[in-house]
């Protein structure tokens, strides 16, 4: 009895707890009388009704006791109004209105939803099946933020989700979802179904005024076309920063692309343990010459010697792996901002006119996004915000072992990413350096400037007929 008291002194000060029974089931029933007291009628706001029969009982789950399921029997009364002669039931204040669980259940199943979790599992913990958490998530409202950050992250992810349609009374699939978070907080301000430039120039046109959009000072995305012509169309005082991970993506892109046409030029040819070998290869390409020791520890003299030899077998992929790092020495070594933008001019003059299709395909990719790269490196801003929240909505559907609706994944994802105060961040790991950090690059390839004049004699000397007489000139 005692314990029934506790739990149920929040719910009301005045309710007498009648009995306390313990089932076969393990589940705990307590049964309360409610006061008598006059109810005001929904209709003409009257407080003259009365009681006009015997009611209804209602069985309403609650938070477990002693860690079993909680249900509470009571009585409503039904009132007519002496006025308007509408009769009705009275409604607790402290019952979740359309359901059968109280607001304090309600609450608790939204708090254990913003955590990594199912919703099998947060039914188990308080006692209910899931039809009771599918009802809490219904009440919770996920709307539309009432004003704009300053910094503003946008970034699109897959979901495979589908969404009711009204219009055709269908169900429509989902395949892209778009990610719109609060640069400075973290959070997540809301989840929208599309990714199209016009599906999105809509939303925020119509959502927020322009006073609101004029506020917004920088935007940070990834280099789809749709988030330049946004910020150009609808933030007119927005600075663009191009997120620098997917310019290292699109460079490694590159290299693994100039890796599958050699290894598959040496499959054709008949060299299989050539095309093996090679292929295993695919993720030492691709690590930075400042992780080259820390990374691959005492298998560091074996890779290098497997890397140099097809390097000197395949001058192709030499030149993509020098155009690679050399990038990475410029973002991690340079701190000064003028130094760092004049050694990526360089860079570019390097590698623009090379004889590889991909160098030249990636090369120009970056040309062409210049300045949103140099508006990042100047006001040391990224997309990091929207990734980190679409690897939480990746986790939650893989604790959720696959979401279908949409609606569902998006009041989930505002749950999780949109706590105030929660740190969602790993803490970073030391690394055990066993050799000291220099690399094989360093001394194998020369600085980028001497690469620039090697690589100008190699360009002529491939050139041919009129073309080589006009650069020699």
């Amino acid at each position: 009895m005692s314990k029934a008291k506790n739990i149920l002194t929040s719910l009301n000060d005045r309710i007498i707890i009648r009995d306390t029974v313990l089932d076969d089931d393990n589940v705990v029933h307590v049964y309360i009388d409610m006061p008598e007291s006059q109810r005001i009628c929904p209709d003409c706001s009257s407080d003259i009704c009365w009681i006009c029969d015997h009611g209804r009982d209602i069985k309403v789950h609650h938070l477990p006791m002693a860690r079993k399921p909680c249900v509470i029997h009571a009585h409503l009364h039904h009132y007519q109004c002496q006025e308007c002669h509408r009769t009705f039931y009275e409604e607790p204040d402290w019952k979740c209105k359309g359901t059968k669980m109280t607001c304090e259940l309600r609450d608790q199943l939204i708090t254990d939803l913003t955590h990594y979790t199912n919703k099998k599992e947060v039914a188990r913990v308080n006692g209910v099946s899931t039809y009771f958490v599918d009802k809490a998530l219904e009440s919770f409202d996920a709307g539309t933020p009432d004003d704009l950050p300053e910094i503003i992250c946008l970034d699109e992810t897959k979901a495979d989700v589908k969404e009711y349609d009204p219009k055709t009374g269908k169900y429509t699939h989902i395949k892209y979802v778009t990610n719109f978070s609060d640069g400075s907080t973290g959070q997540v301000l809301d989840l929208l179904d599309f990714k199209t430039k016009k599906q999105l120039i809509k939303y925020f046109k119509h959502n927020f005024s322009a006073d609101q959009r004029a506020k917004v000072r920088y935007v940070c995305s990834d280099m789809g076309k749709q988030y330049l012509f946004l910020a150009k169309d609808c933030f007119p005082n927005a600075t663009v920063c191009l997120d620098n991970f997917h310019v290292v993506k699109g460079l490694n892109e590159a290299v693994d692309n100039v890796r599958i046409r050699l290894q598959n030029a040496l499959f054709s040819s008949g060299d299989e343990k050539g095309y093996d070998k090679l292929r295993k290869l695919h993720k030492r390409f691709l690590t930075a010459a400042h992780n080259h020791t820390s990374y691959w520890g005492d298998n560091y003299a074996s890779i290098v010697s497997r890397l140099q030899l097809y390097m000197e077998q395949f001058p192709d992929l030499k030149d993509t792996y020098a155009m690679l790092q050399y990038f990475h020495d410029i973002t991690h070594d340079i701190y000064d901002y003028d130094r760092k933008i004049a050694a990526l001019e360089l860079w570019i003059n390097t590698f623009q006119d090379s004889l590889v299709d991909e160098i030249r395909h990636a090369v120009k990719t970056i040309r062409d996004h210049l300045p949103y790269i140099k508006n990042a490196w100047k006001y040391g801003l990224s997309n990091a915000t929207s990734e980190g929240n679409n690897n939480s909505l990746k986790t939650i559907k893989k604790f959720s072992f696959g979401t279908r609706r949409f609606d569902y994944l998006r009041k989930r994802v505002m749950l999780v990413c949109s706590r105030t105060g929660v740190d969602r961040s790993k803490p970073k790991r030391s690394v055990f350096c066993r050799q000291p950090a220099v690399s094989f690059f360093y001394n194998d390839f020369p600085g980028l400037e001497e690469y620039q004049l090697a690589t100008d004699l190699v360009y002529i000397n491939g050139l041919k007929g009129t073309k080589a007489k006009e650069a020699l000139s």
